[in-house]
């Protein structure tokens, strides 16, 4: 399947062990449902919802999102391992 316009410029990390960027990255999956279409295909959580509870601590060990394109059908996941410290933005395989 070849990658569209919008696919194309997505920000993409394969990779992270800072939790730190997983909440601006959450937010960058909610703008694309909001203001580019995408719709969410599954998740554990409300994409709307917090991801962490009162005292701070993560609602999970995992936490998982998975979107899809409007324009060419194209699935990506979000997913992080609290407990390991790491997460990923990519193409769902």
């Amino acid at each position: 399947m070849k990658k569209c316009k919008k696919c194309n410029r997505l920000g993409t990390v394969k990779w992270c062990g800072d939790m730190r960027l997983f909440m601006p990255y959450k937010d960058y999956v909610k703008e694309l449902i909001d203001n580019d279409g995408f719709s969410i295909v599954d998740g554990m959580y409300s994409i709307y919802d917090s991801c962490k509870n009162p005292d701070g601590c993560w609602i999970d060990d995992i936490i998982s999102f998975e979107i899809q394109c409007p324009d060419c059908g194209r699935k990506y996941s979000l997913f992080a391992d609290t407990y390991h410290s790491w997460f990923s933005f990519k193409k769902y395989k």
